[in-house]
């Protein structure tokens, strides 16, 4: 006999409050044990009111039965209304195995290279903040820089929102030289990707040298131990450019986000507000 663990971060949007969250979640649970007869925990992220991880434990004889059924509980997680799978993480035990029970000890950040993309003020920087609300120490990765009053006024409306324990680092061209710098295992808010393609190609870099600056950073970022949210900008979907510049920007950036979304654990696409998961 073996056990069979499915460890999954759930994101609540819709929760405003602990109580509507503890509501929230328990309709879930309840859910989840009558559908399939399995023990259900949740293991961390109880003051959280729009977070929690579940374990999810059950039992079998043969490795494949407990892979289909763990299977059909993360489809039925990504398919409720209640929440949004945001990390997860499956395990399979012999019965004895050295973990004192089926509920082992997790930390936060299940799939820790997480991608959001969205138009703009579509509310991804304010959901890719949400993924890192509980973890300790956070770098916030900052490349915007001030070039008039409008880019003034929304950068100060980012900076209000952050916790006043997060770190903020504003670079605008040089993000490897700073990874370089910053311990893998302290999670990462890099925004935006967008606005550092942007950057270069006002420095007068030409796009095939963004392009291998892109490549080399995702390959670090994909090495980061600690979760590491990255946010970029979706320009393909409106008007063609009118300028030449402009044509090349979008297709540099749509090429870029093609890149990072390959290589992130999973994205999200991030419309009106609300995170939509595209991957896995």
């Amino acid at each position: 006999m073996q056990s069979g663990v499915l460890v999954v971060e759930l994101f609540l949007p819709a929760a405003s409050s602990l109580k509507e969250r503890r509501q929230r979640l328990r309709r879930v649970v309840e859910k989840l044990r009558q559908r399939f007869n399995v023990a259900v925990a949740e293991v961390d992220g109880q003051n959280s009111w729009q977070r929690a991880v579940l374990a999810i434990a059950t039992v079998g004889g043969e490795e494949w039965r407990l892979e289909l059924v763990l299977d059909q509980i993360l489809r039925f997680l990504e398919g409720c209304p209640e929440v949004m799978v945001s990390g997860y993480r499956r395990e399979l035990h012999p019965l004895g195995h050295k973990e004192d029970s089926l509920f082992p000890r997790v930390k936060a950040g299940l799939n820790h290279f997480i991608l959001v993309t969205g138009g703009a003020r579509s509310g991804k920087s304010r959901f890719a903040e949400s993924l890192l609300r509980e973890e300790p120490e956070v770098l916030y990765l900052a490349t915007a820089v001030i070039t008039d009053a409008e880019m003034e006024e929304r950068i100060k409306a980012h900076r209000s929102r952050r916790p006043r324990h997060w770190r903020t680092l504003e670079e605008p061209e040089e993000l490897l030289r700073v990874l370089e710098q910053v311990p893998s295992d302290r999670a990462l808010l890099l925004d935006c990707l967008g606005i550092w393609v942007s950057n270069l190609l006002v420095a007068g870099r030409e796009a095939k040298e963004i392009e291998e600056q892109a490549r080399e950073l995702v390959a670090a970022l994909r090495q980061r131990e600690g979760r590491t949210v990255v946010v970029t900008s979706e320009v393909g979907m409106g008007l063609v450019p009118t300028s030449a510049s402009g044509r090349v920007y979008r297709d540099l950036l749509g090429s870029i986000n093609q890149m990072l979304a390959q290589a992130a654990d999973m994205a999200y696409l991030v419309v009106c507000g609300l995170p939509v998961q595209i991957k896995p």
